[in-house]
């Protein structure tokens, strides 16, 4: 080990540089504690200190007091020596930050049972920032994954929006970690028809976001296999109403009896020749349906969440839109967003935000809604991942 000896006298400071070296450890020697403290600061392979009591500079207590001050990798034990022997010079060194406590004069045997003692502690030391290491190797692969995972996660959100007349689209997604149980997509299902839906699997981390993954892939409409949202028969596809969309999730995807999870799920389709919504919530929050500067409050049907009964009859609900109006889906984490004082946001809060306003593009409300919670949150950590995907119903389209 590298020792460092400091002892204001010459003898015994010599004294115990040939016992030390005659064990085959490499010794550095200090004739007082400024000195010594200058070694202590600036060489880091130190293995232990051993220090008089009493010097005239600094101490040996105050020496012990400073080596715990210091940022190092590896601990640095401290072994006082002194003439004291009473059972309270005891107690004082190792309120000080001292390791072992020698009297003078000190027995060989008893300062090689220390010496064994601090190279067992090394030893343990080494293995234990050998397993950190490894640790942190793996936190770090961990994340890197995650990060892949997110990222491909990510990749399923809609690349464009749909290119569709008398409509504008818009969309948020934030995660609170790097994957998320959240998801959302807008479809376009034909030449007159818009499809949107937000869902939220409940609880967070990798299991979480596998589930919305594959939901999102079967809501997926696919060219060659169709998919729920648009079903291939023959050479021409069907397109199921929202109730029966969640129906067929729910007899997928059975998650409740499974693991423990389910899955609300909030969809509709926009109608561009007549301006008719028909949507369908299962246990999702209610959507804003914005007209004439009020979001307008509609007594609506309560399904269950995706998972909890098998063939459960979810409820359908249509409204009337009128040129100018806006939808809006979102998952929990608007209104659960919480201040520092732990009060969440609400959903009252949002629509006196959008009520503040009557000429909203959908981008716009968005992205004002976003601030709002943001403002609120002031710094608390996001807890929940907040999605947001609307429209702005802006004409019909003429029928042919």
């Amino acid at each position: 080990m590298r020792i460092l000896v400091v002892d204001d006298d010459t003898f015994s400071l010599g004294l115990l540089e040939a016992i030390l070296r005659n064990w085959n450890h490499e010794v550095i020697c200090a004739e007082g504690g400024e000195d010594a403290w200058s070694l202590m600061k600036s060489d880091p392979k130190l293995s232990l200190v051993i220090t008089d009591w009493q010097m005239p500079d600094i101490n040996g207590l105050e020496l012990c007091r400073r080596a715990r001050t210091l940022d190092r990798e590896r601990y640095l034990p401290m072994v006082v020596l002194t003439g004291r022997n009473e059972d309270e010079d005891l107690v004082v060194a190792m309120e000080a930050g001292a390791d072992a406590f020698l009297t003078k004069p000190f027995s060989p045997h008893e300062l090689f049972a220390h010496l064994r003692v601090v190279k067992r502690v090394k030893a343990l030391e080494y293995r234990l920032a050998r397993k950190v290491g490894e640790l942190n190797q793996a936190k770090q692969k961990l994340e890197e994954d995650l990060k892949a995972a997110g990222d491909i996660q990510r990749s399923l959100l809609p690349n464009n929006q749909p290119e569709m007349k008398g409509v504008e689209t818009a969309w948020m997604f934030s995660a609170c970690s790097a994957t998320a149980g959240d998801m959302l997509n807008l479809i376009q299902l034909d030449e007159h028809r818009l499809g949107m839906y937000v869902l939220d699997v409940s609880g967070h981390g990798c299991q979480a976001a596998l589930l919305s993954v594959s939901l999102s892939r079967v809501l997926t409409p696919f060219p060659q296999q169709g998919g729920l949202l648009k079903q291939l028969h023959d050479d021409s596809y069907r397109i199921p109403s929202p109730a029966e969309v969640a129906a067929d999730l729910n007899r997928h995807f059975p998650v409740m009896r499974q693991s423990g999870q389910y899955v609300t799920f909030l969809y509709g389709i926009l109608d561009l020749n007549d301006g008719s919504f028909d949507f369908v919530s299962a246990g999702h929050p209610p959507m804003l349906h914005f007209s004439a500067g009020k979001v307008l409050e509609n007594e609506r049907r309560s399904n269950i969440p995706i998972g909890w009964i098998p063939e459960y009859a979810y409820n359908e609900e249509r409204v009337q839109l009128s040129e100018g109006d806006m939808v809006l889906f979102f998952s929990d984490g608007f209104e659960e967003a919480v201040n520092p004082e732990g009060e969440e946001l609400g959903r009252a809060q949002l629509i006196q935000t959008l009520e503040e306003r009557s000429d909203w593009q959908v981008a716009d409300a968005i992205q004002t809604l976003t601030a709002r919670v943001e403002s609120h949150a002031a710094h608390v950590p996001q807890r929940d991942d907040m999605t947001m995907v609307g429209f702005h119903f802006k004409q019909k389209q003429t029928k042919l």
